[in-house]
């Protein structure tokens, strides 16, 4: 959430002066902020609505010199959501805890009927405090509230340590603008989750019915089909599909007859039905059923849409399904199915029996309404994402009978997947029922405990840290550990989520042995923990608890998977009173420490300071101008580091750096911007702009009748993983008439995935298309060098950290010309990279690697300087 908000400026000799020209700068300041982040909500999607709005109100707090802020959304979209949706706050559980007895309706209701930004007072000695002032926690503020069509949306409010900031006519309409804004990207939020989860049904629809969809506009000759009508005709997610191509699918013999029902369609304007045969392009046939149907538009305008399904699928499918449904009704367990978005699908007799609901009753409704409201929303919400995040969930639930009874049941939640670990159902079943001090007490233990360990979970956790700060006596502190598995997601991946579990809970038990008590340990979800040390008299008391977690690395875990298992760990460290004054402060600030830890690298530790709040508001603003950049293509650039070989003193190779120019801080080096953008998921798309451009810029200098040398392109292992890395390449070789050669893949060895069937195919694949893999930073992995035969490599690109230490006789130089050796030994090439000095380059030439790159050689280029290197190419240095 926000950190610490700034102290307003003490006014240095005439207060009344001061004040003035203190208000004037924040009203500015204000305007300014709100601007930027109408830029920012430009460029922003739904999945980060939270985070961009913590951001926004923390700009804007810091600007208007408030200690506290909040916002409160209520979204009229999903019926089901809490009486206040978004809350976003410095201490959002104390402000839930003033809400509890509120809808945002009776909130204002019971305040007064604000149209207009209303100045809270703080109360006076024995004075009643109103609704507002309650809010504040009973300091003076400004309280924004929204009404939309007569019905509360939003209300903005900001606290302040003495009297509240004054506004000019700019500022409060900028703060009125911001206020409307913050609700509009709430809405898009929700409406983007929302659509996406549509779309996935529609999608989960098609595929499980073996039915693809199309659309046709006549009139712009466009066509448009649904992913699964791309499979059933063989085709690539990213192959552009035309309707000649689909028509040379249709089997010769049924060609003449489809062909005189599509045209005779056209010319009457309206639908048909028929059956043919296609042919895949491996040569199989598959027989199916198309549809047609025309609607025509307002404007005179013919839209024609339909359906394609495999009949032979569909069949298939139909002879399976009676005996899966027969095996589930006859189940003495009730059984319920739920769609990814929470509703129900299906359910079978022994369900209804056990709730007294039919089955026509329960079909499409939403988790929650099965259960009568006994549990609050975000009950349900966790339930479903701990069930979609681990693979199953576990516990009692009591809810209302159809008779009015309350009972609890024991339930088991698992997921069914698809091929890419999306979650495509949910899966309930019901064992049993309980009832009185039995269900009060599972109900208890469930809210408060983590289900895999028994440990305290994050709930339990708030409220002990809460209880240790209120009952801590002066110079007493609290300290705060929370801790992240290194690598725990490789472990759980290669392992399997069994062994995953049960190293989580060994993990969890050693935490309590190792003299931290059981009631001081806590899982906070996934492989993070949590840690309380209630009664600090020093650092050095946090430093020795720090200290007793690092020796448990030393342990190895046997899991039974027939060897032994070793884990480091990164931690993050709060104190109390220096890093918080409340629990959730006081852990997210750990939590902030640990993100910062885990930027470092593994098994690393780190203590929270405030200017962590500062560099995290400042990478969310980096991140989102980054969106904007990609989204249009502005500001990023790419330079060219020559690769060059060292005997001759020729071109041979060249290396597309990427360089950011940034509107305000000038040209950014991959080093500023990288990182955060790795953190943020942008990775992929970085990737996509540096092959799109590297693609064009070749295609340039050779429609200038330049020779053109391999260029190589970083690409992280996020842009393997994302799966359309292959028809990325595809399109791109196509496009820009790219031949074998012209571009080489970079990756790191830490980054190399393991050589499954699936990678070494896409490995193969990408080899086909001319464009070869060479591993960068060689020598620094630690794991996948005994995968490196089994990898169609072509280079391999010595580390710049052995390059920079082969001056001095030692282990680099040891290490180089073993490194040189196995590349010899295996057939690769090899590029030296950060070569800076005559020394550098004469030893790396002696032990066998002579193609160099760095600034002995030359620095990036921008593509203009780099022509003049290839003017000057002997032709027979054109490859064959």
């Amino acid at each position: 959430m926000i950190g610490s908000f700034p102290e307003s400026a003490k006014p240095a000799s005439n207060l009344v002066a001061a004040n003035q020209t203190l208000h004037r700068s924040r009203n500015r300041r204000l305007c300014q902020v709100v601007e930027r982040c109408a830029r920012a909500f430009v460029s922003s999607e739904g999945d980060t609505v939270q985070g961009d709005l913590e951001g926004m109100l923390f700009l804007v707090a810091e600007a208007m010199g408030a200690v506290d802020a909040m916002l409160l959304i209520s979204s009229p979209v999903i019926s089901w959501q809490s009486r206040v949706d978004v809350v976003v706050s410095q201490q959002p559980v104390d402000v839930l805890n003033r809400l509890a007895d509120f809808s945002l309706d009776s909130l204002i209701q019971s305040g007064e009927a604000l149209s207009d930004i209303y100045q809270c007072r703080a109360p006076q000695s024995g004075q009643d405090i109103s609704v507002w002032q309650y809010l504040l926690g009973g300091m003076p503020g400004l309280v924004l509230p929204l009404v939309s069509h007569g019905s509360p949306r939003a209300v903005m409010a900001f606290a302040f340590e003495k009297d509240e900031m004054v506004l000019s006519s700019e500022g409060r309409s900028a703060l009125l603008t911001l206020a409307h804004m913050a609700v509009v990207f709430a809405d898009v939020g929700v409406l983007d989750t929302l659509l996406q989860c549509q779309v996935r049904v529609a999608e989960d629809i098609e595929r499980l019915s073996g039915v693809g969809s199309w659309e046709f506009h006549p009139a712009t000759n466009l066509l448009r089909v649904s992913p699964q009508l791309k499979q059933l005709f063989g085709l690539l997610d990213g192959e552009a599909v035309r309707l000649p191509y689909l028509a040379r699918r249709i089997h010769q013999d049924d060609r003449q007859r489809v062909l005189a029902t599509v045209t005779e369609s056209l010319r009457q304007g309206e639908g048909y039905q028929l059956e043919c045969r296609i042919v895949l392009p491996t040569g199989r046939q598959r027989r199916v059923y198309v549809r047609a149907e025309v609607e025509r538009q307002q404007n005179g305008e013919i839209w024609r849409y339909g359906l394609v399904q495999d009949i032979g699928s569909t069949n298939r499918l139909e002879s399976t399904l009676p005996l899966y449904h027969r095996i589930v009704e006859q189940m003495e367990e009730g059984v319920l199915v739920l769609s990814c978005s929470g509703t129900v699908e299906s359910v079978n007799p022994a369900f209804c029996r056990m709730t007294g609901y039919s089955a026509a009753t329960l079909a499409g409704k939403q988790l929650q309404s099965l259960h009568r409201a006994q549990h609050p929303p975000a009950f349900y919400r966790n339930i479903l994402v701990s069930s979609c995040r681990t693979g199953s969930w576990v516990g009692e639930i009591d809810h209302r009978l159809a008779s009015g009874d309350v009972v609890a049941h024991l339930v088991r939640v698992t997921t069914i997947r698809r091929e890419d670990e999306s979650v495509r159902y949910l899966v309930i079943m019901l064992q049993g029922a309980t009832s009185g001090r039995q269900l009060s007490l599972s109900t208890e233990w469930l809210a408060n405990r983590d289900v895999l360990t028994g440990l305290p979970n994050r709930n339990l956790a708030i409220q002990r840290i809460e209880t240790a700060i209120t009952t801590a006596d002066a110079p007493k502190q609290v300290g705060v550990v929370v801790i992240n598995i290194d690598d725990f997601k490789p472990i759980n991946d290669s392992l399997g989520h069994v062994y995953g579990d049960e190293l989580l809970k060994a993990f969890g038990l050693r935490l309590i042995r190792c003299g931290l008590g059981s009631e001081n340990v806590a899982r906070l979800g996934g492989d993070e923990f949590c840690v309380l040390i209630p009664h600090l008299t020093s650092q050095d008391d946090a430093l020795q608890v720090v200290t007793r977690i690092r020796q448990l690395e030393q342990q190895s875990y046997d899991l039974d998977a027939g060897f032994e298992v070793y884990v480091s760990v990164c931690m993050g460290v709060a104190i109390y009173p220096q890093h918080g004054d409340s629990a959730l402060q006081l852990l997210n600030n750990a939590d902030t420490a640990l993100h910062e830890a885990k930027r470092a690298g593994r098994d690393s530790v780190c203590y929270y300071h405030n200017d962590m709040t500062l560099a995290a508001a400042s990478r969310l603003e980096l991140i989102s101008q980054l969106r904007v950049a990609l989204q249009n293509g502005s500001g990023l650039r790419l330079f060219y580091q020559p690769q060059v070989d060292a005997i001759t003193g020729q071109l041979v190779g060249l290396e597309a750096l990427i360089r950011w120019q940034h509107p305000a801080d000038g040209l950014l080096l991959p080093d500023r911007f990288l990182g955060s953008a790795h953190d943020a998921g942008l990775m992929p798309d970085i990737d996509r702009f540096t092959l799109q451009q590297t693609a064009r810029q070749i295609f340039h200098w050779r429609s200038k009748g330049l020779l053109v040398v391999p260029v190589a392109v970083n690409i992280s292992q996020q842009s393997f993983v994302a799966g359309n890395l292959l028809e990325q390449l595809q399109s791109l070789v196509g496009l820009f008439g790219l031949q074998p050669g012209d571009i080489e893949l970079e990756l790191t060895e830490g980054a190399l995935l393991e050589p499954t069937p699936q990678v070494l195919t896409l490995i193969s694949a990408i080899n086909d298309l001319g464009i070869g893999l060479v591993i960068d930073d060689f020598g620094t992995g630690y794991s996948s060098l005994g995968y490196l035969h089994r990898f169609p490599l072509q280079k391999l690109k010595i580390d710049r950290s052995f390059v920079s230490g082969v001056e001095d006789a030692g282990d680099s130089q040891v290490i180089t010309r073993t490194i040189v050796k196995m590349a010899q030994e295996l057939g690769f090439g090899l590029v030296a990279e950060g070569v800076e000095n005559a020394r550098q380059a004469d030893f790396l030439s002696r032990s066998g690697c002579v193609v160099h790159q760095g600034f002995w050689y030359d620095q990036a280029l921008e593509p203009e300087s780099v022509e003049g290197m290839l003017q000057a190419l002997p032709s027979e240095s054109l490859p064959e």
